[in-house]
Order: structure tokens, then sequence, then C-alpha cells
């Protein structure tokens, strides 16, 4: 690598230094339900790509496409990138650029182009987690509405569940009908409302009694990432 130019990528996480990666620094993918606000330490997603910017403004970029947990290790000096790799097959595509939009088209031709968002989508939004229940989160709603606030989007995050099971409510803190309800009234007022499901299906422990098809079925059709 060149030691001048900077190195950007290799996520996800929130470093103290800013977007730029470090010399002497490790990036761990690992990727694990961590909050943002957590410093250099690895969060949701991983990414195994780089792009390296010179003070020229040329560019180049490379994709490590191994989906195993790794350490990305940065030199010290600045010149080199190493990966260690728990598993799989080192399979590293490289783009030339020369620019960082080309080092960008060239990487999305490969994993995919990003999808055009609905205009809704770029308007107001509401999203955390930690309600704890669907009165806490009407009136936040309301409360916008008091306060003269724009409000595109209203979200929920997982608290909604039941036990943390996708596609589920909770028949007492989120009752299916008065969420059915309360989203009628958002669409009423021209609003639009997400609900946050998580990818992973909860891991039902046989001593827990608890009946959960997407679970069960799920392994008799042998369908879950290994």
């Amino acid at each position: 690598l060149d030691p001048t130019a900077g190195l950007f990528g290799i996520g996800e996480s929130t470093r103290t230094d800013g977007l730029r990666i470090t010399p002497g620094t490790t990036s761990t993918l690992w990727a694990r339900d961590m909050p943002a606000a957590v410093f250099d330490h690895n969060l949701y997603g991983s990414h195994p790509m780089y792009l390296a910017l010179s003070a020229s403004g040329t560019a180049h970029g490379a994709f490590m496409r191994n989906s195993n947990g790794m350490d990305v290790e940065y030199s010290a000096a600045a010149d080199a990138l190493t990966y260690r790799m728990i598993g799989g097959v080192v399979d590293l595509m490289v783009f030339a650029g020369p620019s960082p939009a080309a080092v960008a088209e060239q990487y999305t031709a490969l994993v995919g182009r990003p999808a055009l968002m609905p205009y809704w989508s770029l308007g107001f939004h509401q999203c955390r987690y930690g309600y704890n229940n669907l009165a806490e989160v009407e009136g936040v709603w309301e409360n916008y509405t008091a306060a003269k606030i724009p409000l595109d989007t209203m979200w929920m995050d997982i608290d909604y569940m039941e036990a943390w099971k996708d596609w589920t409510y909770d028949p007492v803190n989120f009752p299916e009908d008065g969420v059915r309800s309360f989203v009628e009234s958002l669409q009423d007022q021209g609003q639009h409302f997400v609900l946050i499901v998580d990818p992973g299906i909860l891991a039902v422990d046989p001593s827990w009694n608890m009946d959960y098809a997407p679970y069960t079925e799920g392994l008799e059709m042998d369908v879950f990432v290994k």
C-alpha cells in the first residue's frame, strides 16, 4: 500500500479517529448487536472492503469475499493490510479505480447496486429502541403534532415483539389490534410506519416449553445459515 494514502472501510465500527483507518490498528469483523455509541469495536455489519485514496485523488479498492470472522491489521507503517480469517477461502477482488467513484462503481457492479429508496423515506423519521408499550409510542407521535415538528414516518423497534420472536406482538404491551389502529391513524395523516424485523430467529430451548414455528420449521427444512 501507498503509505501516504488514506485508507477507508473495513467496517462496521465507530472510530475514535474518524472515518480514516489509523495505521497500527486492527479492525475486527464479527457482526453482533452492539450500539454504535461504543467506539472502536465491531458492530452490526461486516464489510471486508477498503478504499485507498491518494493525495493526488486517485484511488483503488479491494474486497475480501469471505463471510467468516476476521481481524484486519493495518501496519504501523501504513504500507500493508493483513487479513487474519478463521475460515473460508481467500477470494480477494481488486478494483483499479482510478477514482473513488470508479471504485464504488466497480464494487457495486460485483455485490449489487443500492436500491432506489421511496421518496417518503427521505423525510423526517422517529425511531428509538426502548419503548415500554404502545401508549408510549402513541404519546411520542401526538407530541410531534402538538409541538408542530415535521414527521413523515414512525418506526417501532423490536420492543413490540413477544419474547423477541419475529412476526409476533406482545399481547399485553403491544396488542395487534392496537398497533393496527395506530397505523391506520398514521396513514390517515399521510404518514408512514416501519416495523423492524430482526434477521435472526429466536433459537428456542426445549426446556422453555415454547411453540415457535419459524424456528422448529426452519430446523426441519434446514434453512438456517451454518
